[in-house]
């Protein structure tokens, strides 16, 4: 036969009517016998795509597609097909071109515009997937799925009352949309609506038993909601569903820190490297973990933030100690200069700089050294009273240009934090609300912030006519050591919940904290005094976004 020519029409129609009615294993024969007979039919190409796509032969369906597109370069829907095979793969830049000529062909063409959009999200183009996204919804408005995945382009943007707008659109179209009342339940969380989020997580449970995601998130809103049974009771439902779900493990965790039951939340915790959300970075290594071991060169590697090194570092000394370990310790080269002052003389340091593997026997996360040193509360108080050391000629230095008078009290002021975790934005305080309730007769503010905080200064000036000192030698985000050896020449520490309460904790300096009613689980649920550090006193909101009460309690004892 002349492969010039195509099939007869009834070969044709039989390919197109079994592909109508879903007869896709005789669809797929005739197209494979077109092919082998007229390998230039364009038709049979492009059903063939659409097929060995279904069977989930996706390597097999791009070849078949591409081979398509290059006998019809104008037909959209094809494009658009190869652009679902290459995002199944995640091949996401060849997804876009995909999809682009699609839509750029037919820009009516529903499909394209909303596979566009969902290409753009995973390629965290999020500005450019809300464009997309909102003109898929246009030509389909009454589709769920795009109202979805609006509402998540609105969280990456950090649009939390659009998102709500566009998840509550997505259920009044599709009620039954549990996903949908889960991430409803974590914009609530975010806004720190509690008892909304509880009632749209349990929503999402109702409708799927086995919403995973809703059990965990369920159970840390209940753990600010203080419902320590019945947030532990939803961890348990999910692991019962999953037993190898690590966000139930890892979420356990926090919530039994948060209520003091630290030996099984440090255990917990290890969970926290297989969450599909951890953003610190695993050292790998073919070597072992470390598993307390005596006699061993350690790798000791850091995790989350500066504030947190700060705060596990109070087990290095002790891991060397009682371990006759040698340590190398990664950390961030701003905590150097200091560490080198407090820890072991013969502690090796690196921050971003490579380790071979022949210089230590194993290794350990900074984090889990908890695990061996801090497995019942009596033995945080080793280094309960401060563990590192400030400089003490330069603290007696910027204390005598500070002031000469003994009666003048000089407070170090510390307001806001620049942590993206959820939550954080409740630990800030506006400037000038803590001032009014600290400053008064012989009191010199002292300025410990890191970060740019000239506007506040100057706006402070300007409101209220009350001066902050800001020593411009020392850097106080860059410059650790000098920040420390600052603190140091204050007679107390005001600040609320960052880097800095860390760094004043372990200096073992009169620290006041001030805190969100929805702290950090470092700091537990209730009470003023902190186990990790004995010289700073707590100063809790009752009200979430609240300070007045906490700030009446902090200024009497200032007064006093």
């Amino acid at each position: 036969m002349n492969n010039n020519y195509g099939p007869d029409k009834f070969l044709i129609n039989e390919l197109i009517l079994n592909y109508q009615n879903k007869n896709y294993t005789k669809t797929k024969n005739i197209a494979e016998k077109i092919i082998k007979l007229f390998p230039n039919y364009f038709l049979a190409w492009k059903i063939l795509g659409f097929l060995l796509f279904q069977e989930n032969k996706i390597n097999e369906s791009i070849s078949s597609l591409t081979n398509a597109t290059k006998l019809n370069p104008k037909d959209y829907e094809t494009y658009n097909n190869l652009g679902r095979a290459y995002l199944v793969l995640g091949k996401l830049n060849n997804a876009e071109k995909a999809f682009f000529k699609s839509k750029t062909m037919k820009s009516d063409y529903f499909p394209a515009q909303y596979n566009l959009a969902v290409t753009y999200f995973k390629l965290g183009k999020f500005i450019e997937a809300e464009e997309v996204c909102k003109t898929a919804i246009k030509l389909n408005p009454n589709h769920a799925q795009s109202y979805y995945s609006l509402g998540n382009i609105f969280v990456k943007l950090n649009k939390p009352y659009r998102a709500e707008r566009a998840y509550k659109k997505a259920i009044e179209i599709k009620p039954d949309y549990s996903m949908c009342f889960n991430n409803l339940g974590v914009i609530y969380w975010g806004l720190g609506k509690f008892e909304d989020s509880e009632k749209n997580y349990k929503r999402a449970i109702s409708i799927d038993p086995n919403n995973l995601d809703a059990y965990c998130n369920l159970g840390v809103t209940l753990q600010y909601m203080c419902k320590f049974e019945e947030a532990e009771d939803n961890y348990k439902k999910a692991i019962n569903i999953n037993p190898n779900y690590p966000e139930a493990y890892s979420n356990w965790a926090l919530t039994l820190m948060y209520k003091g039951s630290y030996k099984k939340s440090f255990e917990l915790s290890e969970w926290r490297w297989k969450t599909k959300n951890n953003k610190n970075k695993k050292f790998e290594t073919k070597k072992p973990l470390w598993n307390n071991e005596n006699n061993k060169i350690i790798y000791v590697w850091r995790e989350q933030g500066i504030g947190d090194e700060i705060m596990y570092c109070s087990m290095i000394n002790e891991l060397i100690e009682e371990k006759s370990a040698k340590i190398i310790l990664n950390c961030d080269k701003r905590l150097i200069p200091l560490f080198k002052r407090s820890l072991n003389n013969n502690i090796i340091y690196k921050d971003d700089t490579a380790i071979s593997e022949s210089e230590f026997d194993c290794h350990i996360p900074m984090a889990s050294l908890a695990n061996f040193f801090r497995s019942d509360t009596k033995k945080f108080k080793k280094n309960f009273n401060g563990y590192l050391n400030y400089n003490k000629d330069k603290t007696n230095q910027i204390r005598s240009t500070l002031t000469k008078d003994s009666n003048t009290k000089i407070i170090g002021i510390s307001w806001k934090t620049a942590s993206i975790k959820e939550l954080a934005q409740f630990r800030n305080i506006a400037l000038k609300e803590l001032i009014k309730s600290i400053n008064g007769p012989n009191v010199k503010l002292v300025n410990i912030q890191y970060g740019n905080t000239t506007e506040d200064i100057l706006k402070l000036k300007k409101e209220i006519d009350i001066d902050i000192v800001t020593f411009t030698d020392i850097d106080n985000f860059n410059d650790i050591d000098g920040l420390a050896s600052l603190m140091a020449a204050c007679d107390v520490i005001v600040t609320i919940d960052n880097s800095t309460a860390q760094l004043a904790g372990s200096l073992g300096l009169n620290t006041k904290l001030l805190l969100s009613s929805a702290p950090d689980v470092r700091w537990v649920h209730k009470g003023t005094s902190c186990i990790w550090y004995n010289s700073v006193k707590i100063y809790r909101q009752i009200n979430l976004g609240d300070w007045s009460e906490p700030l009446k309690q902090l200024k009497q004892d200032l007064n006093n």
